[in-house]
Protein backbone atom coordinates (compact mmCIF):
# COMPACT_ATOMS: atom_id res chain seq x y z
CA UNK A 1 0.00 0.00 0.00
CA UNK A 2 2.69 2.20 0.75
CA UNK A 3 4.15 2.00 -2.86
CA UNK A 4 0.50 4.16 -3.50
CA UNK A 5 0.25 6.27 -1.26
CA UNK A 6 1.80 9.11 -3.45
CA UNK A 7 -1.26 8.20 -6.37
CA UNK A 8 -4.26 8.16 -3.28
CA UNK A 9 -3.16 11.16 -1.55
CA UNK A 10 -2.87 13.16 -5.08
CA UNK A 11 -6.20 11.69 -6.03
CA UNK A 12 -7.58 12.97 -2.87
CA UNK A 13 -6.95 16.55 -2.95
CA UNK A 14 -7.92 16.52 -6.95
CA UNK A 15 -11.03 14.55 -5.66
CA UNK A 16 -11.58 17.54 -3.02
CA UNK A 17 -10.72 20.17 -5.04
CA UNK A 18 -13.43 19.12 -7.42
CA UNK A 19 -15.82 18.81 -4.77
CA UNK A 20 -15.12 21.78 -3.21
CA UNK A 21 -15.39 23.76 -7.11
CA UNK A 22 -19.22 22.38 -7.55
CA UNK A 23 -19.83 24.01 -4.61
CA UNK A 24 -18.71 26.92 -4.23
CA UNK A 25 -19.88 27.36 -8.24
CA UNK A 26 -22.99 26.12 -7.08
CA UNK A 27 -22.64 29.17 -4.75
CA UNK A 28 -22.03 31.79 -7.01
CA UNK A 29 -25.09 30.65 -9.01
CA UNK A 30 -27.64 31.16 -6.60
CA UNK A 31 -25.84 34.16 -5.26
CA UNK A 32 -26.49 35.00 -8.65
CA UNK A 33 -22.87 35.71 -8.32
CA UNK A 34 -21.08 33.44 -11.23
CA UNK A 35 -18.17 35.53 -10.97
CA UNK A 36 -17.32 34.14 -7.52
CA UNK A 37 -17.64 30.44 -8.53
CA UNK A 38 -14.89 31.20 -10.89
CA UNK A 39 -12.81 33.21 -8.50
CA UNK A 40 -12.94 30.40 -5.90
CA UNK A 41 -12.41 27.20 -8.81
CA UNK A 42 -9.07 29.25 -9.42
CA UNK A 43 -7.97 29.60 -5.96
CA UNK A 44 -9.24 25.86 -5.14
CA UNK A 45 -6.73 24.94 -8.04
CA UNK A 46 -3.73 26.87 -7.60
CA UNK A 47 -4.16 26.20 -3.62
CA UNK A 48 -4.40 22.78 -4.19
CA UNK A 49 -1.62 22.39 -7.22
CA UNK A 50 0.71 24.35 -4.98
CA UNK A 51 0.42 22.30 -1.70
CA UNK A 52 1.11 19.27 -3.56
CA UNK A 53 4.31 20.67 -5.58
CA UNK A 54 5.90 22.09 -2.55
CA UNK A 55 5.15 18.92 -0.48
CA UNK A 56 7.12 16.37 -3.67
CA UNK A 57 9.53 19.22 -3.96
CA UNK A 58 10.46 19.26 -0.34
CA UNK A 59 10.06 15.85 0.70
CA UNK A 60 11.73 14.26 -3.13
CA UNK A 61 13.56 16.64 -4.56
CA UNK A 62 17.35 17.70 -4.13
CA UNK A 63 17.16 21.37 -5.58
CA UNK A 64 16.23 24.80 -3.25
CA UNK A 65 15.49 22.39 0.10
CA UNK A 66 14.96 25.62 1.95
CA UNK A 67 12.48 27.73 -0.83
CA UNK A 68 10.63 24.50 -0.38
CA UNK A 69 10.47 24.82 3.06
CA UNK A 70 9.56 28.74 2.94
CA UNK A 71 6.74 27.76 0.29
CA UNK A 72 5.26 24.93 2.79
CA UNK A 73 3.80 26.60 5.69
CA UNK A 74 2.39 29.08 4.06
CA UNK A 75 0.51 26.72 1.88
CA UNK A 76 -0.07 24.54 4.56
CA UNK A 77 -1.82 26.68 6.49
CA UNK A 78 -4.28 27.47 3.64
CA UNK A 79 -5.03 24.25 2.90
CA UNK A 80 -5.76 22.86 6.64
CA UNK A 81 -5.35 25.65 9.00
CA UNK A 82 -9.24 25.75 8.66
CA UNK A 83 -9.10 22.18 10.39
CA UNK A 84 -7.52 23.91 13.89
CA UNK A 85 -10.63 25.82 14.70
CA UNK A 86 -13.05 23.24 13.88
CA UNK A 87 -10.74 20.04 15.90
CA UNK A 88 -10.95 22.78 18.75
CA UNK A 89 -14.57 23.60 18.73
CA UNK A 90 -15.27 20.11 18.89
CA UNK A 91 -13.39 19.11 21.74
CA UNK A 92 -14.88 22.26 24.08
CA UNK A 93 -18.32 20.46 22.80
CA UNK A 94 -17.91 16.79 23.37
CA UNK A 95 -16.13 18.45 26.95
CA UNK A 96 -19.74 19.54 27.69
CA UNK A 97 -22.47 16.73 26.55
CA UNK A 98 -21.88 13.12 25.65
CA UNK A 99 -20.04 10.38 26.47
CA UNK A 100 -16.20 10.95 27.83
CA UNK A 101 -16.40 14.22 28.82
CA UNK A 102 -13.64 14.40 31.30
CA UNK A 103 -11.83 13.31 28.32
CA UNK A 104 -12.24 15.93 25.96
CA UNK A 105 -11.95 18.65 29.02
CA UNK A 106 -8.67 17.56 29.23
CA UNK A 107 -7.80 17.58 25.58
CA UNK A 108 -8.99 20.78 25.42
CA UNK A 109 -7.28 21.79 28.44
CA UNK A 110 -3.90 20.65 26.93
CA UNK A 111 -4.52 22.33 23.69
CA UNK A 112 -4.37 25.16 25.73
CA UNK A 113 -1.24 24.90 27.64
CA UNK A 114 -3.16 24.55 30.94
CA UNK A 115 -1.07 21.17 32.32
CA UNK A 116 -2.53 20.99 35.61
CA UNK A 117 -6.51 21.16 34.76
CA UNK A 118 -5.72 18.73 31.38
CA UNK A 119 -4.01 15.85 34.14
CA UNK A 120 -6.88 16.40 37.28
CA UNK A 121 -9.46 15.86 34.05
CA UNK A 122 -7.75 12.84 32.65
CA UNK A 123 -7.52 11.23 35.90
CA UNK A 124 -11.16 11.50 36.41
CA UNK A 125 -11.53 10.00 33.07
CA UNK A 126 -9.26 7.27 34.27
CA UNK A 127 -11.34 6.31 37.06
CA UNK A 128 -14.79 6.35 35.27
CA UNK A 129 -12.81 4.26 32.67
CA UNK A 130 -9.78 2.64 33.08
CA UNK A 131 -9.28 0.40 30.34
CA UNK A 132 -9.64 2.95 27.81
CA UNK A 133 -6.23 3.58 25.81
CA UNK A 134 -6.93 7.34 24.78
CA UNK A 135 -7.64 8.32 28.75
CA UNK A 136 -4.51 6.68 29.00
CA UNK A 137 -1.83 7.94 26.59
CA UNK A 138 -3.09 11.60 27.39
CA UNK A 139 -2.96 11.42 31.19
CA UNK A 140 0.72 10.56 30.27
CA UNK A 141 1.26 13.32 27.72
CA UNK A 142 0.64 15.72 30.33
CA UNK A 143 2.18 13.94 33.17
CA UNK A 144 5.44 13.67 30.73
CA UNK A 145 5.32 17.23 29.88
CA UNK A 146 5.36 18.44 33.52
CA UNK A 147 8.07 16.26 33.70
CA UNK A 148 6.08 13.80 36.03
CA UNK A 149 7.96 10.57 34.86
CA UNK A 150 7.06 8.37 36.67
CA UNK A 151 3.20 9.20 36.82
CA UNK A 152 2.94 9.07 33.21
CA UNK A 153 5.10 5.52 32.78
CA UNK A 154 2.60 4.67 35.54
CA UNK A 155 0.15 4.91 32.72
CA UNK A 156 1.46 3.93 30.08
CA UNK A 157 2.13 0.56 32.07
CA UNK A 158 -1.17 -0.34 32.53
CA UNK A 159 -1.96 0.61 28.82
CA UNK A 160 1.04 -1.86 27.60
CA UNK A 161 -0.52 -4.54 30.44
CA UNK A 162 -4.25 -4.14 28.37
CA UNK A 163 -2.68 -5.49 25.40
CA UNK A 164 0.66 -3.82 24.22
CA UNK A 165 -0.66 -2.20 21.55
CA UNK A 166 2.69 -1.07 19.63
CA UNK A 167 1.25 2.43 19.02
CA UNK A 168 1.47 2.34 23.63
CA UNK A 169 5.33 0.69 23.23
CA UNK A 170 5.81 3.75 20.87
CA UNK A 171 4.84 6.11 23.17
CA UNK A 172 6.35 4.42 26.28
CA UNK A 173 9.61 4.45 24.14
CA UNK A 174 9.60 7.67 23.68
CA UNK A 175 9.25 8.44 27.32
CA UNK A 176 12.19 6.10 28.01
CA UNK A 177 14.53 7.74 25.58
CA UNK A 178 13.45 11.49 26.93
CA UNK A 179 14.41 10.47 30.97
CA UNK A 180 17.58 8.24 29.64
CA UNK A 181 16.23 4.54 29.63
CA UNK A 182 17.71 3.61 26.74
CA UNK A 183 17.91 -0.12 26.76
CA UNK A 184 13.97 -0.02 28.04
CA UNK A 185 13.20 1.98 25.07
CA UNK A 186 14.85 -0.28 22.86
CA UNK A 187 13.01 -2.85 23.83
CA UNK A 188 9.69 -1.17 23.40
CA UNK A 189 10.25 -0.14 19.86
CA UNK A 190 11.66 -3.56 19.17
CA UNK A 191 8.50 -5.12 20.57
CA UNK A 192 6.37 -2.58 18.58
CA UNK A 193 8.22 -3.08 15.23
CA UNK A 194 7.54 -7.19 15.78
CA UNK A 195 3.63 -6.47 15.89
CA UNK A 196 3.70 -3.87 13.09
CA UNK A 197 7.17 -3.93 11.20
CA UNK A 198 5.38 -1.96 8.02
CA UNK A 199 4.46 1.13 9.84
CA UNK A 200 7.12 3.95 8.32
CA UNK A 201 6.59 5.91 11.47
CA UNK A 202 7.88 3.65 14.07
CA UNK A 203 11.71 3.91 12.29
CA UNK A 204 11.36 7.46 13.55
CA UNK A 205 11.76 6.26 17.07
CA UNK A 206 13.89 3.58 16.26
CA UNK A 207 16.64 5.71 14.88
CA UNK A 208 16.58 8.13 18.10
CA UNK A 209 16.67 5.29 20.45
CA UNK A 210 19.55 3.28 17.69
CA UNK A 211 21.63 6.89 18.25
CA UNK A 212 21.32 7.87 21.99
CA UNK A 213 22.54 4.38 21.90
CA UNK A 214 25.59 4.98 19.98
CA UNK A 215 24.56 3.18 17.40
CA UNK A 216 24.61 5.27 14.59
CA UNK A 217 25.38 3.10 11.72
CA UNK A 218 22.48 1.00 12.35
CA UNK A 219 20.31 4.38 12.89
CA UNK A 220 21.49 4.96 9.32
CA UNK A 221 20.74 1.84 7.82
CA UNK A 222 17.39 2.21 9.13
CA UNK A 223 16.69 5.45 7.90
CA UNK A 224 18.24 4.38 4.40
CA UNK A 225 15.48 1.90 4.26
CA UNK A 226 12.47 0.82 6.11
CA UNK A 227 12.51 4.13 7.83
CA UNK A 228 14.00 6.63 4.80
CA UNK A 229 12.14 10.03 4.97
CA UNK A 230 10.40 10.20 1.36
CA UNK A 231 8.03 6.94 2.93
CA UNK A 232 7.53 9.35 6.10
CA UNK A 233 8.68 12.74 5.85
CA UNK A 234 9.28 13.57 9.51
CA UNK A 235 12.42 10.75 9.30
CA UNK A 236 14.04 13.80 7.81
CA UNK A 237 14.26 15.04 12.07
CA UNK A 238 15.72 11.55 13.26
CA UNK A 239 18.56 11.49 10.02
CA UNK A 240 19.71 15.01 11.09
CA UNK A 241 20.28 13.71 14.32
CA UNK A 242 22.17 10.66 12.99
CA UNK A 243 24.30 12.52 10.32
CA UNK A 244 25.02 15.19 12.96
CA UNK A 245 26.61 12.41 15.42
CA UNK A 246 28.51 10.73 12.50
CA UNK A 247 30.24 14.19 12.09
CA UNK A 248 28.33 14.98 8.60
CA UNK A 249 27.54 18.48 9.12
CA UNK A 250 26.27 19.46 5.69
CA UNK A 251 23.89 16.14 5.31
CA UNK A 252 22.23 17.42 8.76
CA UNK A 253 21.53 21.02 7.70
CA UNK A 254 20.11 19.82 4.59
CA UNK A 255 17.83 16.83 6.61
CA UNK A 256 17.06 19.68 9.59
CA UNK A 257 15.85 22.17 6.51
CA UNK A 258 13.49 19.73 5.13
CA UNK A 259 12.14 18.23 8.82
CA UNK A 260 11.33 21.55 10.12
CA UNK A 261 7.77 22.79 7.73
CA UNK A 262 7.10 18.72 9.02
CA UNK A 263 7.60 19.87 12.69
CA UNK A 264 5.36 22.87 12.06
CA UNK A 265 2.82 21.05 10.26
CA UNK A 266 1.89 18.09 12.64
CA UNK A 267 2.25 20.62 15.34
CA UNK A 268 -0.60 22.41 14.26
CA UNK A 269 -3.34 19.62 15.18
CA UNK A 270 -1.37 18.06 17.71
CA UNK A 271 -2.12 18.06 21.29
CA UNK A 272 -0.27 20.90 22.54
CA UNK A 273 0.03 23.24 19.46
CA UNK A 274 1.82 25.69 21.49
CA UNK A 275 4.76 23.86 22.54
CA UNK A 276 7.58 24.99 20.20
CA UNK A 277 10.56 24.07 21.28
CA UNK A 278 10.87 20.83 18.84
CA UNK A 279 11.08 23.65 16.01
CA UNK A 280 12.86 25.61 17.94
CA UNK A 281 15.79 23.63 18.66
CA UNK A 282 16.03 23.13 14.54
CA UNK A 283 16.13 26.38 14.35
CA UNK A 284 18.64 26.99 16.95
CA UNK A 285 20.60 24.42 15.34
CA UNK A 286 20.59 25.90 11.80
CA UNK A 287 21.50 29.17 12.91
CA UNK A 288 18.00 31.05 13.09
CA UNK A 289 18.62 32.32 16.92
CA UNK A 290 16.12 35.49 16.89
CA UNK A 291 13.39 32.79 15.48
CA UNK A 292 14.23 30.17 17.63
CA UNK A 293 14.21 32.87 20.66
CA UNK A 294 10.78 33.89 19.55
CA UNK A 295 9.82 30.18 19.60
CA UNK A 296 10.68 29.23 22.98
CA UNK A 297 9.35 32.28 24.41
CA UNK A 298 6.17 32.04 22.89
CA UNK A 299 6.33 28.25 24.76
CA UNK A 300 7.45 29.36 28.16
CA UNK A 301 4.40 31.55 28.09
CA UNK A 302 1.88 29.17 27.89
CA UNK A 303 4.31 26.62 30.31
CA UNK A 304 7.17 28.76 32.32
CA UNK A 305 8.32 25.17 33.90
CA UNK A 306 8.45 23.46 30.23
CA UNK A 307 11.80 21.81 30.64
CA UNK A 308 12.13 20.99 26.67
CA UNK A 309 11.62 24.39 26.21
CA UNK A 310 14.37 25.23 28.99
CA UNK A 311 16.74 23.13 27.41
CA UNK A 312 16.82 24.73 23.87
CA UNK A 313 16.91 28.03 26.04
CA UNK A 314 20.00 27.23 27.51
CA UNK A 315 21.46 26.18 23.70
CA UNK A 316 20.56 29.05 22.26
CA UNK A 317 22.13 31.10 25.01
CA UNK A 318 25.24 28.58 24.58
CA UNK A 319 25.37 29.61 21.13
CA UNK A 320 25.65 33.35 21.91
CA UNK A 321 28.41 32.73 24.43
CA UNK A 322 26.14 33.39 27.71
CA UNK A 323 27.37 30.65 29.21
CA UNK A 324 26.32 31.32 32.89
CA UNK A 325 22.58 32.13 32.12
CA UNK A 326 23.19 28.60 29.70
CA UNK A 327 24.19 27.19 33.10
CA UNK A 328 20.93 28.28 35.28
CA UNK A 329 18.45 27.34 32.49
CA UNK A 330 19.86 23.87 32.35
CA UNK A 331 19.92 23.79 36.38
CA UNK A 332 15.82 24.46 36.04
CA UNK A 333 15.55 21.87 33.30
CA UNK A 334 17.55 19.65 35.46
CA UNK A 335 14.88 19.51 38.48
CA UNK A 336 12.22 17.79 36.29
CA UNK A 337 14.43 15.61 33.82
CA UNK A 338 18.07 15.43 35.09
CA UNK A 339 19.27 13.70 31.85
CA UNK A 340 19.05 16.36 30.09
CA UNK A 341 22.23 17.60 31.29
CA UNK A 342 23.75 14.68 30.84
CA UNK A 343 22.96 15.24 27.40
CA UNK A 344 24.26 18.29 26.69
CA UNK A 345 27.45 17.33 28.41
CA UNK A 346 27.86 14.89 25.24
CA UNK A 347 26.66 17.59 22.86
CA UNK A 348 28.97 20.00 20.66
CA UNK A 349 26.75 22.58 20.45
CA UNK A 350 26.71 23.07 24.13
CA UNK A 351 30.49 23.36 24.31
CA UNK A 352 31.09 26.97 25.28
CA UNK A 353 29.32 25.98 28.89
CA UNK A 354 31.98 23.28 29.55
CA UNK A 355 34.20 25.90 31.11
CA UNK A 356 31.83 27.91 32.92
CA UNK A 357 32.62 27.43 36.44
CA UNK A 358 28.63 26.28 37.89
CA UNK A 359 28.65 23.44 34.85
CA UNK A 360 31.12 20.49 36.49
CA UNK A 361 28.85 20.46 39.81
CA UNK A 362 25.89 20.90 37.81
CA UNK A 363 26.29 17.75 35.89
CA UNK A 364 28.03 15.75 39.03
CA UNK A 365 24.59 16.45 40.79
CA UNK A 366 22.63 15.24 37.51
CA UNK A 367 24.17 12.63 36.52
CA UNK A 368 23.84 11.33 40.21
CA UNK A 369 20.19 12.10 40.25
CA UNK A 370 19.92 10.81 36.79
CA UNK A 371 20.91 7.33 37.57
CA UNK A 372 18.58 7.21 41.10
CA UNK A 373 16.11 8.15 38.63
CA UNK A 374 17.04 5.38 36.58
CA UNK A 375 17.01 2.59 39.10
CA UNK A 376 13.66 3.99 40.12
CA UNK A 377 12.60 3.37 36.79
CA UNK A 378 13.46 0.18 36.22
CA UNK A 379 12.27 -1.55 39.40
CA UNK A 380 9.08 0.55 39.34
CA UNK A 381 5.90 -1.71 40.34
CA UNK A 382 4.30 -4.43 37.49
CA UNK A 383 6.99 -3.73 35.11
CA UNK A 384 7.49 -7.14 34.73
CA UNK A 385 3.93 -7.92 33.46
CA UNK A 386 4.00 -4.96 31.00
CA UNK A 387 6.75 -5.71 28.83
CA UNK A 388 9.60 -3.65 29.05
Amino acid sequence: MARYSRFFYSFGWVAAGILAMVAIAGIGEAAAMPWLGLAAIFLVLVFTVSHMATFYWLAWGVRCPRLAAALFIPVYRVNFGWLVPIHNAMCRLRAKVGPGRELFRGITHLRQGELEQAVDAFEQHARLSPKELAGLCCAATAFAKLGRYGQALRYLDTAVRQGAHPDVLVFRCLTLLVVGATKEALQDIDAALLLNPKNPRYYYFCALALVQAGRVDEALEVLKGPGRPRRFHLNWWPLSVALQAKGDAVAAADARCRALPFLTAMRMLDQMPWNEAPEAETLARMGKLDQAEKAIIRTLARNPGDHEALVVEALLRALRGETEDAVESLEQAARKNPFVVVQAAQDPAFAPIAASPGFPALLERATQDWQARLLAIRSRPGIAQSGA
